[in-house]
Order: C-alpha cells, then structure tokens, then sequence
C-alpha cells in the first residue's frame, strides 16, 4: 500500500477545492458563453423551441397583468432630478418631456416644476362623417397594439459575454445586470430600436444608452468606455453600440438593464438561456487559472520544485 506524504495530500486538497469552486456557478446562475452575434439569427444559444415560447409566454403575462399603465399623468420635480432620469422612469424619451413641457433646455429644470407624462389631447374639430370614421378607426387600432401582448414581443439576445458579476437586485444597481468583460469588448444592441439617449446625465450609470424598441420596452447600456451610436438613430440587433469600460483596477463592466414602461424588469427573464455544454466549456478556463495561482503559491511556499525541463518535484 502506498503511503502519500503530507506535501502530496496538500497539493490533492487544494487541487479538489479548485475544482469545485470551477464547477460552481456564481449567484446560482450560468455565465454567459462566448459567441460571436449574428444579426440574422438572434438568437446565438443552443436553445429548444420551448425555452424560445418560455420567453414570449413571459412578455405576454406582464402586459396581460397590467393592461392599465401605472404611469400618472404628471410628475413633480424633487431634488437631485434630472429630465433624462425622469423619463427614463417613465419608459420615455427626455426629448419627448422637454417637447411636451415646452422646455428649451432639457438640462434645466426646477424644483417643483410639473410636468406632463404624455402629450396634450388633440381636439378633433367637427368635419366630415367620413373623417370622423377614420379617426376613430386609427384610435381603435392604437389602443389595440398598447394592450395586445403580440405586437409587444422582443426576441432579445445578450448585449455582450461574459459572467454574471451580479443579478437583478443586487450589486450597487439593483435595476439590472452586471456583465464581466476585458477591454475593448464589443456591446451590441440586445433588439432592434431607435437610440433615445446617448450621453452620461446621470452620475451612476457613467456613460450610456438607451434604446426604445416600442411603446412599453427599454434597453439600458450603462457604464460603457465609448459609445458608437447617436440619439435618434435607428439600430438593428446585434449592431455594436459601444464597448465595455472599465471600472477599478482593469476590472471591465456592463450594467444592462431591460424596463417596461419605465419600470425594471430582470433581463435574465427575457434573454435566451445557456446550454450545459457551453458552461463546462467556460468553466474550464476558470478552473486551469484558479490551479495555476496554486500552484504558484505552492512553489513559493518550498511545497513544490518546478523546473522547466522537468516540470515539477514535490519535495518532502
């Protein structure tokens, strides 16, 4: 029978420690697989049909939940307020406010102003039987999109790879998602839409997009190191956008957030989930990084001789 030494079972211990902490998942989620985004096929995972009619079942429920839109039909400036804030609360665009408010200068705005939520009511004249016809014809056909849960299905896909660096109510954020990445990595619209917002007028999100893709979804692109789009442009899904910026220290991060009518909704709801083969993959890496830092600390603790023609010794 062979009897390991000490310095041997040490060096088994720790191996089997880094080899759980790879299998396991950080927050209970899967992390996002490195792929390549293709335009034409939105949808990059290895998804069944089922988890694709999951999704759409999961849209279709909230707008059936809140046919009514919870939006009032003013609010009141408080302090520490911004217009693009404002609207973005609210599933709006700042221009839209500022037109509807007759503000010449969306960066101005006072405390205890009122502001209206949606544009005045257009007072329809008396005319032709006809034309009165059309009219209503025309309001009927809106309201029906606003409530009808089809015309309000997005196929989304995810902004960029990389791990989950925190979930949908946690983190300093607890209005979306945070994506671990490297420098220079690309952020891609997650739908299609047009952009609404392009800038930094709000101090935590650094700097971001928003894209509106119809008249109860938003997109939310924060904390990025350079943005490639500008308001009011029309962007398919999977265009680049911007790319990651850096937070401390080389750390690279992207706050991704997805509201409904201006309310936070988690992403991970929407976005298509990960097979198990692509997450063993992924963890692979992780695994051989976190056994190398090991085995370094092995050395310099006199543990372990390596040597680079032949490999490593274990001493004692």
């Amino acid at each position: 029978m062979m009897i390991m030494s000490r310095p041997i079972l040490m060096i088994f211990f720790f191996v089997g420690v880094i080899f759980l902490a790879g299998c396991s998942t950080s927050g209970g989620r899967a992390p996002i697989v490195d792929r390549t985004v293709n335009i034409k096929n939105p949808i990059t995972s290895t998804e069944k049909n089922g988890e694709k009619n999951k999704i759409k079942k999961k849209q279709e429920e909230e707008v059936k939940d809140s046919n009514q839109d919870w939006r009032p039909a003013t609010y009141v400036v408080k302090k520490g307020d911004t217009l693009t804030e404002i609207a973005l609360d609210h599933g709006l665009s700042y221009r839209e406010l500022a037109k509807w408010n007759n503000i010449p200068n969306p960066n101005i705005i006072s405390i205890g102003m009122i502001l209206k939520l949606s544009p005045d009511k257009i007072k329809v004249t008396q005319g032709p039987k006809k034309d009165n016809v059309k009219r209503v014809k025309e309001k009927s056909q809106d309201s029906a999109n606003q409530r009808g849960g089809r015309s309000n299905y997005i196929s989304w896909i995810w902004p960029t790879t990389g791990q989950l660096a925190y979930d949908f109510g946690s983190g300093e954020n607890t209005k979306g998602i945070g994506i671990l990445g490297v420098s220079r990595q690309s952020v891609v619209a997650s739908a299609p839409g047009i952009v609404v917002y392009s800038g930094s007028g709000i101090r935590a999100y650094g700097n971001m997009i928003i894209i509106k893709h119809n008249s109860r979804y938003l997109s939310v692109y924060a904390k990025n190191s350079v943005i490639m789009v500008q308001e009011g442009q029309s962007v398919a899904q999977g265009q680049k956008i911007s790319e990651i910026g850096e937070l401390d220290n080389r750390n690279y991060q992207l706050h991704f957030e997805i509201r409904r009518l201006g309310k936070p909704v988690d992403p991970v709801d929407f976005l298509p989930e990960l097979s198990s083969m692509n997450y063993i993959n992924r963890a692979a890496p992780i695994f051989r990084s976190s056994a190398t830092r090991i085995l370094n600390v092995l050395h310099a603790a006199g543990v372990l001789m390596i040597s680079k023609d032949k490999g490593f010794s274990i001493n004692g």
